[in-house]
């Protein structure tokens, strides 16, 4: 009897575990998904990927399996895909769109796609090598566009042999101009480097803007302006303040070697004047912020003599802040007359030059060399806390970045952790990381920033990575001067999920550097050179931190200490505990994304 009475507990047990079961049933609507059916889900306010996951009776891996960008963030409205043939318990909710296919929310504004386009679509097969950059940037798609016709495709990769459905040329044509595709310039950008002598050597560039005998231009709009023969003088008066009284002003110098007296004007000269031109393009922008202000362009002519000869002109004397030139003489002749007459001094292009040390009226506008090299050991510690640090080091040839991974691995030892470091001769080969373990996460750093070492690298570690089943167990860390890379060192930087540091960096694709461009051909009739770091966006930075900075400070005894985050470059100075001056401890972080994205943070 009581036998009896267990089973029919039992069987009513069940019965009500069932009806439970049918009455919370979940419906889906079904699209397909590049030929596959698949349901698909709109992501509700408030909603986590633990409650999706529970709800659909999934694992996280699954969910990101099915829909990569879910690694990126979940965030309300965005549309999740589940292949029908994988997602067991649910039930098919019939619709009327059942079969459109659908590209997600994030893919920007297209429209849905139909049948009848997906039957035009377009295939690609995987060839070894290629990357997730390089196939949108060929047939002119964007990564949402991709993943959203290949859900199973993970953003860390491709892997070789994979059958991909491209849209029909006419949606991928809607694509082209989407902002966040890295732009790919047909010209090698000039790269401002630091020569033997601690100063910035400007190189050559195929581009040139023509350069007038004087540095004012028609298109900048002023107020009014003043000169005697040898100097130019731009004065901006905010539209509250009254031209008929005498007000406190804010008084800028610049002097740098304008050559005004030479016949054919440099590229060097030219890059110069285009820091200026973007000087000026800020003042206008806070033509109505704060004090009148007032700007004095003088050309050093590249002699000390004329350097003295300044020091007597009434603008440069009155100045709140005078911005130096390069020369190493001429920076520290301004330096002293700075200091003893209680006059900022700013230096931007002599990277290495020291005077901050010794100089409180100095502020270095670019993070000293030491400071650069902690900061970033200490971001990289913390951006891959759980990857494992392979240093890369050639047997023969260059290893320009051996300070730094010896700070690196100092770092990693003192926090009790390990690293590899594997010695390699001419190229590097797969067979010089068998040793790795393949479970285990590696950030890779070589010993060199240069082009050539990173090509006698990159092939192995490519293999590496597609050798495993997880990408993201692979990481790559390099160095500023991965930034001038292009083509295909770019594409395989985008592979490797690469992440460099540097003290600039400029996305020509962002809206404030489009926005930039397309004032200054407005202004000047020609875009800025093709220069690394742009020196009109340069100029612009400089001059919105110096307006906002000294604005800030009645008495223009300002400290400096805004944070002002630029198109290209970041501002914040601090004063170190042993010098006299400051510095600017800004540093980036850029990685460039498998997608083809390139995200930028600063540190």
């Amino acid at each position: 009897m009581n036998y009896m009475n267990h089973i029919c507990r039992f069987t009513a047990f069940t019965s009500l575990l069932m009806l439970c079961a049918s009455a919370f049933a979940i419906e889906l609507p079904v699209t397909s998904v590049g030929g596959k059916e698949c349901y698909y889900y709109s992501v509700k306010p408030k909603e986590t990927v633990f409650s999706i996951c529970r709800m659909l009776g999934i694992s996280r891996s699954e969910l990101v399996k099915f829909n990569p960008s879910v690694s990126d963030g979940l965030r309300a409205g965005q549309t999740l895909y589940f292949p029908v043939d994988k997602l067991k318990g649910i039930d098919r909710k019939e619709t009327t769109t059942a079969r459109e296919t659908i590209v997600p929310e994030n893919s920007g504004n297209y429209a849905t796609t139909q049948t009848s386009q997906l039957q035009k679509a377009r295939f690609h097969h995987v060839s070894k090598g290629e990357t997730i950059y390089g196939i949108t940037h060929k047939y002119g798609i964007t990564e949402e566009q991709l993943f959203a016709l290949n859900p199973s495709v993970s953003r860390n990769g491709l892997k070789q042999g994979t059958i991909l459905t491209l849209p029909d040329e006419s949606v991928a044509a809607t694509s082209q101009n989407i902002v966040g595709q890295t732009n790919i310039p047909e010209k090698e950008p000039v790269l401002v480097k630091e020569n033997t002598s601690d100063n910035v050597t400007l190189n050559d560039s195929d581009n040139t803007v023509q350069t007038e005998n004087n540095l004012r231009h028609d298109r900048i709009p002023v107020n009014n302006s003043s000169a005697n023969t040898a100097y130019e003088t731009e004065s901006y008066t905010p539209d509250n303040s009254s031209s008929e009284i005498e007000v406190d002003s804010i008084r800028v110098s610049i002097i740098l070697p304008f050559m005004l007296n030479d016949e054919n004007q440099s590229k060097q000269t030219q890059l110069y004047t285009e820091f200026y031109r973007g000087f000026l393009m800020a003042a206008d922008s806070l033509r109505s912020y704060g004090l009148p202000l007032h700007i004095s362009a003088h050309d050093t002519n590249g002699s000390i003599d004329s350097v003295k000869a300044l020091l007597q002109n009434e603008h440069v004397r009155k100045s709140d802040i005078i911005i130096t030139p390069d020369n190493e003489d001429h920076l520290n002749e301004l330096a002293r007359f700075g200091q003893e007459n209680s006059i900022n001094i700013m230096n931007i292009f002599a990277v290495r030059n020291t005077a901050y040390t010794t100089n409180e009226t100095v502020l270095q506008a670019n993070i000293p060399h030491s400071l650069m090299y902690a900061k970033a050991v200490e971001e990289l510690t913390k951006t891959y806390p759980d990857y494992q640090p392979v240093f890369l080091i050639p047997t023969e040839g260059k290893t320009d970045k051996m300070e730094f991974i010896t700070e690196l691995r100092n770092a990693v030892i003192s926090s009790g952790k390990t690293f590899n470091e594997i010695k390699y001769d001419g190229m590097l080969s797969l067979n010089d990381l068998v040793a790795l373990d393949r479970s285990k996460k590696y950030v890779f750093i070589p010993a060199s920033g240069s082009q050539i070492e990173f090509s006698k690298i990159i092939s192995a570690l490519k293999s590496y990575k597609e050798s495993l089943d997880d990408y993201s167990l692979v990481q790559l860390f390099g160095y500023p001067e991965w930034i001038t890379f292009r083509k295909e060192s770019l594409e395989n930087m985008h592979f490797m999920n690469a992440t460099i540091y540097s003290r600039f960096f400029n996305d020509a694709q962002s809206e404030r550097s489009r926005n930039f461009e397309a004032s200054y051909r407005k202004w000047f009739g020609d875009k800025p050179m093709n220069a690394i770091p742009v020196q009109g966006i340069l100029g612009f930075d400089t001059g919105m931190f110096i307006i906002k900075a000294l604005n800030d400070n009645i008495d223009h005894d300002a400290d400096f200490e805004l944070y002002y985050d630029g198109i290209q470059n970041n501002y914040h100075f601090i004063k170190p505990a042993n010098d006299y001056g400051k510095i600017n401890d800004s540093l980036y972080f850029i990685n460039f994304r498998p997608s083809g994205i390139i995200d930028r943070r600063a540190i």
